[in-house]
């Protein structure tokens, strides 16, 4: 965007849950990995603004969602959410006020157990 001279835009980011909360003891390498790419959106927002461009950059953290890849690790009494509902807070998002920037979007099934996510 930068490279062709956009200064309007809007990057969305898929990340996890994950990077805002530590579920289990197995898995670090994969918490680290959500924590970066977190740490990533964050830079790239500021390094947008610090150059004067207003392209938004949106971190969308969903907690456990069915999807082919992920739905044989889902035990079927456990909560989930459908990917359409992830698609639907991508538009919320992309739906946000020219003036204003939604930087970080947290989800989880309902009920939610975690104190923390």
């Amino acid at each position: 965007m930068k490279r062709r001279n956009n200064q309007q835009g809007h990057i969305i980011i898929i990340n996890s849950v994950a990077a805002h909360a530590v579920h289990y003891s197995w898995g670090a390498m994969y918490y680290a990995s959500k924590h970066g790419v977190k740490v990533f959106a964050m830079i790239l927002r500021r390094e947008l603004a610090e150059s004067g461009s207003t392209i938004k950059v949106t971190s969308i953290g969903p907690g456990r969602t069915r999807t082919e890849t992920g739905g044989n690790l889902l035990i079927a009494s456990e909560n989930a959410m459908e990917p359409a509902d992830v698609a639907k807070t991508v538009v919320d998002a992309l739906s946000a006020s020219p003036v204003s920037q939604i930087c970080e979007i947290v989800m989880t099934p309902v009920p939610t157990k975690s104190s923390i996510y």
